[in-house]
């Protein structure tokens, strides 16, 4: 029985917490990493001060287990690791995101010099585009004055031609009434013609058969 609650007594001193979190090696040089919870355990890792491990189990006799980056797992004594990165580390790390800054900072101002000379170009652009536009505007009045003109110029075109398609229209019908009075010219002439053609016939027919005695008498006579 005196075995057992021994036995009890030392499991309960080397109580095991088994959350797993990040902590930082404190601010040595070089710690070993061992096998086991003594320092008669043997080295199986020396790691460097400000290294971030991964916390695996701790132990209330004042150790900790742990895992390296590389993989490789042991144990250290538990007040050698912190929360937090050692203070050099942090002032790297910051003066590295100072660096970072600025080196943004530097990217942004040479973006905002580039969109200022663009703004400046667009702004000149813009004049440019507003001079060329009250141009066109003056020119399209001037067009509109100047077409007026023309407008009118047309609209008495048309009535002229209106006037001239009249006048065409009449020569047409005084045409066709000189040809109509020229064929029936030709028609009595040729109706004339045909008439003296004719008298004659009759007169070549009759004179030959008037007797020359009556004739003579009119002779006489």
């Amino acid at each position: 029985m005196k075995h057992i609650i021994l036995t009890f007594s030392l499991l309960s001193a080397a109580a095991v917490v088994s959350a797993q979190s990040t902590q930082y090696i404190t601010d040595e040089s070089k710690l070993p990493i061992r096998s086991g919870k003594s320092t008669e355990h043997r080295i199986v890792h020396m790691v460097s001060n400000g290294a971030a491990v991964t916390v695996l189990e701790n132990t209330s006799d004042g150790y900790s287990r742990i895992k390296l980056e590389s993989g490789a797992e042991g144990w250290i004594m538990s007040r050698f690791l912190m929360d937090t990165p050692a203070a050099r580390d942090q002032l790297i790390n910051a003066r590295q995101e100072n660096e970072s800054l600025r080196a943004d900072g530097e990217v942004i101002r040479n973006k905002l010099q580039g969109l200022s000379s663009t703004n400046g170009q667009l702004e000149q652009q813009r004049r440019k585009l507003q001079d060329q536009n009250k141009d066109l505007l003056d020119k399209l009045a001037s067009l509109r004055h100047t077409a007026a003109k023309p407008i009118q110029t047309y609209q008495q075109n048309q009535q002229l031609q209106q006037q001239l398609d009249r006048e065409r229209k009449t020569v047409h019908e005084l045409r066709d009434k000189n040809d109509l009075l020229r064929r029936a010219t030709k028609r009595n002439w040729f109706l004339t013609g045909a008439g003296v053609a004719l008298g004659s016939l009759l007169l070549g027919l009759v004179i030959p058969r008037i007797p020359w005695r009556k004739r003579r008498s009119w002779d006489e006579l």
